[in-house]
């Protein structure tokens, strides 16, 4: 046999009862009845019909309040949104050397390794802020040359139409471009969710690579 438990909540209002309803109304007329019949005297009656009517009204509002619609839906509290996932890194700290704080926000690239020269290679793209001006890396681990000058690099946002960029190289770091203009860069990562990157090698040919780019958060201090 199975059992049920009923519970009742004992925040929820409760509703008049029909007995005391009847009760409320007809004390007042009983009690009147009495003192009219017994002769009591005007300053009696009237201290006595005061109290009464206290006493109703305390009863009728101990006892109000309007019951919830048998059907009425419960309200619930919003189910806050869960942040978007990112798959950048964070790093930076004080520059000791220069008084000021430098960032870097990091992220490798979604896609297969691609086979060639370059083969098991990954793109990563730093963005870095030392100082006033920021700055964009784009750079190839375990090997490959980059072909850089104008136009090399070709990026597309979300569904946006591709575009072309500028960069510029470094002797002392191989496989390292730096982007000419990396403001704008950076701004359009900060508004899109992904991003495709198709830079040019020297044995190769282009490559292409993608990146989720939703969730990236510069630091307070960036601008």
């Amino acid at each position: 046999m199975n059992s049920h438990a009923t519970y009742r909540d004992d925040h929820e209002p409760r509703r008049i009862g029909a007995g005391l309803a009847i009760g409320i109304f007809l004390m007042p007329v009983i009690f009147a009845w009495f003192l009219l019949r017994t002769g009591y005297t005007a300053g009696a009656r009237i201290v006595a019909f005061g109290w009464l009517g206290l006493l109703v009204a305390v009863g009728v509002a101990g006892s109000g309040g309007s019951a919830p619609a048998p059907n009425a839906p419960a309200v619930r509290s919003p189910t806050p949104t869960a942040a978007p996932e990112t798959k950048w890194g964070y790093g930076g700290g004080a520059d000791e050397l220069h008084g000021q704080r430098a960032y870097a926000i990091i992220q490798s690239d979604d896609s297969e390794r691609f086979k060639g020269s370059v083969r098991s290679s990954r793109l990563t793209v730093t963005l870095v802020k030392a100082g006033n001006q920021p700055t964009v890396a784009f750079q190839m681990t375990k090997g490959g040359t980059f072909l850089c000058g104008d136009g090399d690099i070709t990026v597309k946002f979300d569904d946006a139409v591709p575009e072309t960029l500028t960069c510029h190289s470094s002797g002392a770091m191989n496989g390292v471009v730096f982007l000419d203009y990396p403001g704008a860069f950076i701004e359009r990562i900060s508004a899109s969710k992904r991003m495709v990157i198709e830079p040019a090698y020297v044995v190769d040919g282009r490559k292409r690579f993608h990146f989720t780019t939703v969730g990236l958060k510069k630091p307070a201090d960036w601008n």
